[in-house]
C-alpha cells in the first residue's frame, strides 16, 4: 500500500505542474484546488476501484484506466441520482465517497475470496 501512496504522490505532482503550466496566470492556489479537485474526484476512485486488479495490471494502468472508469461512473451515477433528487450541490462530496467505499468493498470481496493478503 506504501507504493500506491507513492504513485498517487506522483500523479499528485505532475497534474499539478501541468495545471499550474496550464493555467499560468490563474496562480498557484487555483492550480492545486483544480488538481485536488480532479484528484478528488476521478484518480482516487478509480484507484480504489480497480485496485482488485492490482496483480494483473501494473500502477499506472490502473490510474489511467481507474480515472476514465471513474470519470464514466461519476457521471452516469450523477446523472440518476439527479433524477431520483438528490441534491446536485453534494454531488461532488457524496459519489466519490460512494465509489471509494465500493472499491474498497470489492478490493475485500476479492482477497478473502481468494484467499490471500491485504
Amino acid at each position: 500500500m506504501r507504493e500506491e501512496g507513492k504513485a498517487l504522490g506522483i500523479v499528485a505532482g505532475v497534474l499539478f505542474v501541468v495545471l499550474l503550466v496550464a493555467f499560468y496566470k490563474s496562480g498557484v492556489i487555483v492550480a492545486l484546488r483544480m488538481a485536488l479537485a480532479l484528484l478528488w474526484l476521478f484518480v482516487v476512485p478509480g484507484m480504489l476501484l480497480l485496485l482488485f486488479l492490482r496483480e494483473k495490471l501494473q500502477r499506472m494502468e490502473r490510474i489511467l484506466i481507474g480515472s476514465l472508469l471513474s470519470a464514466g461512473v461519476l457521471g452516469i451515477a450523477s446523472y440518476y441520482v439527479g433524477l431520483i433528487g438528490f441534491n446536485v450541490n453534494y454531488h461532488y462530496l457524496v459519489l466519490p465517497l460512494v465509489l471509494d467505499g465500493a472499491g474498497i468493498i470489492v478490493f475485500l470481496w476479492h482477497s478473502k475470496k481468494k484467499g490471500g493478503e491485504l
